[in-house]
């Protein structure tokens, strides 16, 4: 049969028009077949499912331009009608969320800025690769796992006193998160194959730990039992305890792609989420609660955890290009950003960052803050105290 020329058409005819009898338009095939494939692919790989059902929905919306048009207006969809949601679907389904994060963010509110403090860019040589966690090697060295974008395969040693970064460890897949055990031997997180590894003073490999999904943030507990974010593809909500034995389970759950993992001398363990901008206090039963949220938390991207023995939490957030002190009682301090994106060193409360990500802290309150973006190292050495 013949298209109507239009619903009037049809009317007149006294009835609506019948289904088409033609085959379904190759471009509406392609369309459809394209955006489930996109869809399938996105939600294994990338695994923000949101967006792949927004790309089904444009698939479809593909299909009904190409079926239902011609009756509704009488003429066939042109390619373009067809072509335009799934073409606009794609395009934000694919857009780098790194790229978010270049826009000047809107720095978040905090109680107070700590005062004191200079922050000062420690010399590597050329940039870092994609820095991410990182501790203090015990000659006073900083490692730092190169992660890279999911590429990376080493763990770099910068000197304390700045230098020439060198090759500490190499072979591994996607090293994310480095700590050393109460046993003296060093733990890795490869985030690319969902293993921790051990390594010992001789350079001696093995793994402790599989099958974690995407392992962050490391921390044991005083029994010696690991402890392991599992961030997911942005999507992870569990941290995993390994017991000795290498004996794995879901400690706690309901955490929105968790890094950071630090305990207090009483048990309790405290998570940074990347997606949700909050710190979760977990009993040693598994049960959370949340400690502190930074505000404008969808943008903040909280990174690793320290603590200090005043039981003061230190966080760097990626968004917000600062780092925050949480007190014990869960608020807010800056220690070190103005929330705008750089490298200027100076005053914490005049300095710039450029993807904070990994926080170390020693003793006399110096802390050590690796760039994500920038490749860099950052060395905040806190204020003299009066005597």
């Amino acid at each position: 049969m013949r298209y109507p020329r239009s619903w009037s058409a049809a009317r007149i005819a006294g009835s609506r028009p019948a289904a088409p009898d033609r085959p379904l338009p190759r471009e509406a095939w392609a369309a459809f077949c394209a955006a489930a494939l996109a869809a399938l692919v996105h939600a294994s790989v990338v695994g923000t499912l949101p967006r792949a059902l927004i790309v089904a929905a444009a698939a479809l919306v593909c299909l009904d331009l190409a079926l239902h048009r011609p009756a509704r207006l009488g003429r066939a969809a042109t390619r373009g009608e067809v072509a335009l949601p799934l073409s606009a679907s794609l395009a934000w389904l694919f857009f780098p969320r790194a790229a978010l994060s270049q826009r000047p963010a809107a720095p978040a509110p905090a109680r107070s800025h700590d005062a004191g403090g200079v922050v000062t860019t420690v010399p590597t040589g050329e940039r870092l690769a994609g820095p991410d966690g990182a501790v203090l090697h015990p000659s006073g060295d900083l490692l730092v796992a190169s992660w890279a974008g999911g590429k990376g395969t080493r763990v770099m040693r910068v000197p304390r006193g700045g230098g020439a970064a060198t090759v500490f460890l190499d072979g591994l897949v996607a090293p994310d998160a480095v700590l050393y055990g109460p046993d003296g031997a060093l733990y890795v997180s490869n985030f690319g194959d969902g293993t921790v590894v051990r390594v010992d003073s001789a350079g001696g490999r093995r793994t402790v730990a599989s099958g974690l999904g995407h392992p962050s943030g490391l921390a044991f507990d005083a029994a010696g039992d690991l402890y392991v974010a599992d961030f997911g593809n942005f999507d992870g909500t569990v941290v995993h305890r390994v017991a000795r034995d290498g004996t794995a389970r879901v400690f706690a759950r309901g955490f929105s792609a968790p890094i950071g993992l630090v305990f207090d001398p009483a048990g309790t363990l405290y998570v940074a989420s990347f997606g949700s901008g909050e710190v979760h206090a977990v009993a040693p039963d598994g049960a959370a609660r949340v400690h502190a949220r930074v505000p404008n938390a969808p943008r903040a991207m909280l990174q690793y955890l320290a603590r200090d023995g005043a039981g003061n939490l230190y966080v760097p957030s990626y968004g917000h290009q600062r780092v925050y002190r949480i007190d014990p009682a869960g608020g807010l301090h800056v220690v070190a950003g103005t929330g705008a994106r750089g490298a200027r060193d100076g005053a914490g409360a005049e300095a710039t960052f450029e993807g904070p990500n990994s926080i170390v802290r020693e003793a006399d309150g110096t802390l050590w803050i690796t760039e994500y973006d920038g490749g860099r190292v950052r060395r905040i050495v806190p204020a003299p105290r009066a005597r």
